[in-house]
């Protein structure tokens, strides 16, 4: 691999990069940066998309998928570090002798220009961070650059180039990316365990951010939080000079003080080295959120921002993109989308929807990863039992194959009352059951879980497709838990044996007895669902016959008219009689086809009133059909 001081010869005007990944959330604005750059940029990808169609319009073209030939003539290719080296561009350019670049390194090469380089890492909350200094800087008018793995509506994108000395960038650990930067100030959210695909175990982990904390510069600036456990050991004995923040510990030289909490949001003082520093009025919830703008304000102080900037843009800062976005309401029910895929985010997101007034938090949760969902598993049960309605889709693979076997429903099984969904449609279908006004639906994931929320917003509640396919469901669940009762008194036949020869504890056949109470609840509940949605159907269906009929009376009146028209038509083409006889005529043609002008009125407003009377049927079993939590524990299991 070519080392990091090559890159610079190639980022020069006329030179032409493949990038391996392009439409990926940190390589589509590096190909907009080299683009202006005055470079040449062309790529590849897996998928088309948003962020493809972007760079298209702009001149820079796209493969979908990845091949040798894609290569071109390019003089040097930039890959994501999803892509590895059997990719067969990975290794069409090796082999072609074509220098082969790490996305961080690019940007490192980038970021090498800058006076300083402010840079945002952690296991979570880079993105909303890095966003927050974002809203800092610009309302400094410090006119920074900035790279964001997300979208933020004050940039319209997840980039920007500005003129000043600054450079803003989100900073990721995977393959110890961050590893190729030159932070002059090293922002450290917090070190958990994650990317186990890449890195060992925690104290791996922990090493890398350790590793990123000593790139900083004499003169430059580690600031790190004081109250995550994993950030102290990360940075336990660095020679560099650390600049904690904390919620409220005193020995942090930054910290919140005077918190009021209004609606879910925070408004606080900030403290640095005892002094009064900024006023913060958060348009975001939760405490992750609080300690997120700490971050952020502390790096800013550091770079000499007046506290006065801090608040002006923390108080216009309304989230990242997929950061507890709204995305509309369906039912009654606010829908949100948020990216948490890992179980620190998800308590975080979930404690912070606790605090919100709605009924009932329904999550519909799609994990990342086998490797994640595996090395986590426990702990993302423990989280999805938080939420009273958890709908799971399958594992999104992303870069994976899944070698070790592990599905969602292994996740379903552990939790209580969930719904495991094969496909995002049936998760689309399964929430649109599921929802009451009222409640809060959070699509969350870091993959396409969006598109299930999106689509559910697109639905009519009241609509007679949505209604029938409801019923269907309704009959697919209530056939597969007679399956599931079944398989559950089958193995208690068995089980009566296996206790009495001392092959199971009393505890484990009590359990199964318990399930099998459950379950026939479950199937009781679903077949008066059941019997009601049919009946709710059968009145729609009654309905469009009776319109149906109307229809018929409608044509039939049309065609009787028609002999009227045709005299009407011989008669002003022939103008052999006053209008005294045409009138006469008209009423001798009406009289004869025993049509008058009421009785076509009253089969008119027989027709809007039987519409009228669908319509209110369509929405009054689209209220009829909205089932609580408890009803659908086991609907689409």
């Amino acid at each position: 691999m070519t080392n990091q001081k090559d890159i610079f010869s190639y980022l020069v005007p006329g030179k032409c990069a493949h990038l391996a990944g392009i439409g990926g959330v940190s390589m589509s604005p590096l190909a907009e940066v080299l683009h202006g750059m005055g470079l040449k940029v062309q790529g590849s990808d897996m998928n088309d998309g948003p962020s493809v169609e972007h760079l298209r319009s702009l001149g820079i073209p796209v493969a979908i998928g990845h091949a040798a030939d894609n290569l071109g003539e390019c003089d040097f290719v930039i890959r994501t570090a999803a892509i590895h080296d059997d990719n067969p561009e990975i290794s069409g350019a090796v082999t072609r002798g074509i220098p082969v670049f790490e996305r961080a390194q690019a940007w490192g090469a980038i970021m090498k220009g800058y006076k300083n380089a402010l840079c945002i890492s952690g296991t979570h909350g880079k993105t909303t961070t890095t966003s927050m200094a974002t809203h800092i800087f610009m309302a400094a008018q410090k006119d920074p650059t900035v790279m964001i793995g997300g979208t933020l509506q004050l940039l319209h994108s997840g980039y920007r180039v500005g003129k000043g000395d600054t450079i803003i960038a989100e900073s990721c650990e995977y393959c110890n990316s961050f590893l190729s930067f030159f932070p002059t100030v090293a922002v450290i959210l917090n070190v958990e365990a994650d990317h186990l695909d890449f890195f060992k175990d925690l104290a791996d982990v922990e090493h890398s951010f350790r590793r990123f904390a000593e790139l900083v510069p004499i003169g430059g600036h580690v600031v790190a939080n004081m109250d995550d456990e994993g950030a102290r050991d990360a940075l336990r004995g660095i020679s560099q000079p650390i600049f904690w923040f904390s919620y409220d510990d005193p020995a942090a030289q930054c910290r919140a003080e005077n918190v009021v909490w209004t609606d879910g949001l925070p408004s606080f003082d900030i403290y640095i080295r005892g002094s009064y520093y900024a006023h913060v009025s958060l348009r975001v919830g939760g405490k992750h959120n609080v300690m997120n703008a700490l971050a952020a304000a502390s790096a800013a102080y550091l770079l000499g921002v007046s506290g006065e900037a801090v608040g002006l843009g923390l108080a216009t800062f309304t989230g990242a993109g997929r950061r507890f976005e709204y995305k509309g309401s369906f039912h009654g029910a606010d829908v949100y989308d948020d990216y948490a895929h890992h179980p620190g985010e998800l308590h975080a997101l979930l404690e912070m929807a606790k605090t919100l007034p709605y009924k009932r938090i329904i999550c519909a949760f799609q994990p990342h990863t086998y490797t994640r969902t595996k090395a986590l598993f426990n702990d993302f049960v423990k989280e999805l039992r938080v939420p009273d309605v958890v709908v799971l889709a399958e594992i999104y693979a992303a870069r994976e194959q899944n070698d070790i076997g592990i599905s969602s429903m292994d996740l379903s099984r552990e939790i209580p009352g969930s719904v495991y969904c094969p496909t995002l449609d049936k998760v689309t279908a399964a929430l649109a059951r599921i929802a009451c006004p009222g409640d809060l639906i959070l699509t969350v994931g870091a993959g396409d879980i969006f598109k299930a929320g999106e689509k559910l917003l697109k639905l009519d509640p009241g609509n007679t497709e949505l209604l029938a396919q409801k019923h269907k469901l309704l009959a697919e669940a209530v056939g597969e838990t007679k399956e599931k009762l079944a398989t559950l008194k089958t193995a208690a036949e068995q089980a009566n044996t296996a206790l009495a020869n001392g092959e199971i504890s009393q505890e484990q056949y009590d359990a199964l007895q318990r399930e099998i109470v459950e379950t026939e609840q479950d199937l009781k509940n679903l077949e008066t669902q059941g019997n009601q949605s049919a009946t709710a159907v059968q009145k729609i269906a009654t309905a469009g016959e009776k319109l149906k009929t109307t229809g018929d009376n409608i044509s039939s009146a049309g065609q009787k008219l028609l002999p009227v028209t045709a005299g009407v038509t011989a008669l002003g083409t022939a103008s052999v009689t006053t209008a005294a006889n045409f009138e006469s005529s008209m009423s001798q043609v009406q009289a004869t086809m025993g049509i008058t002008k009421d009785s076509m009125s009253k089969v008119n407003g027989q027709s809007v009133n039987t519409m009228d009377t669908l319509s209110k049927l369509a929405k009054k079993m689209g209220a009829e059909t909205a089932f609580s939590a408890s009803e659908c524990a086991e609907a689409l299991n």
